[in-house]
């Protein structure tokens, strides 16, 4: 499962962005969110769809590991996961 932070890293990466403050203001939130996110809690639905946009990748994949990764039910989580893995393969944007 790619959680928050995998996503946020990879926008700070492919942006060239030199702090995690930068990629906040890249992303329109505030450094604080940032700092959650990198420590575990999970995106907004709009930064999910906005982080989707800027690494050009199927933005329902990004929400359904948002989905995933906010569920604290292992079963609820499982089944996100396994729609987001079948969204990966068949990429559609």
């Amino acid at each position: 499962m790619r959680t928050t932070a995998d996503y946020i890293e990879a926008v700070k990466a492919r942006y060239g962005l030199d702090s995690w403050a930068a990629t906040a203001r890249y992303l329109g939130v505030s450094d604080q969110s940032v700092r959650l996110w990198r420590r575990g809690h999970s995106m907004q639905d709009w930064t999910a769809l906005r982080v989707a946009e800027l690494l050009g990748i199927c933005p329902a994949r990004v929400l359904a590991d948002v989905a995933a990764e906010r569920s604290e039910i292992p079963e609820v989580q499982a089944a996100w996961q396994y729609a987001a893995d079948r969204l990966a393969e068949n990429r559609t944007e």
